[in-house]
């Protein structure tokens, strides 16, 4: 699986980060901290894997867990970026990752 950034708050640079750690096709949520070092994406399911992705210093997977329930949205939190919103049918979270 393939992610493209094509411009981000440091530069215009595209940065394409290959993810082989999952059996899903496509992510079908993502999310970017309020200061656009982090990038949070859902894969999905059956999977539903999240993954925590530091721009900056192009580490993926900081924090990937595999979720099993049908999560359909993500948020990173604007006053903390460590601190993840998920949800889905009768079902809400908030992580810390």
């Amino acid at each position: 699986m393939r992610a493209a950034l094509l411009k981000n708050s440091y530069g215009s640079e595209k940065k394409t980060f290959n993810y082989a750690d999952t059996q899903a096709e496509s992510f079908i949520a993502m999310s970017f901290s309020n200061d656009s070092r982090f990038l949070v994406c859902l894969t999905e399911g059956p999977e539903f894997k999240l993954v925590f992705i530091d721009l900056l210093a192009n580490k993926k997977d900081l924090a990937g867990a595999h979720l099993g329930m049908p999560i359909t949205r993500i948020s990173i939190s604007p006053k903390d970026n460590h601190m993840v919103a998920i949800s889905g049918p009768n079902c809400f979270k908030i992580l810390r990752v």
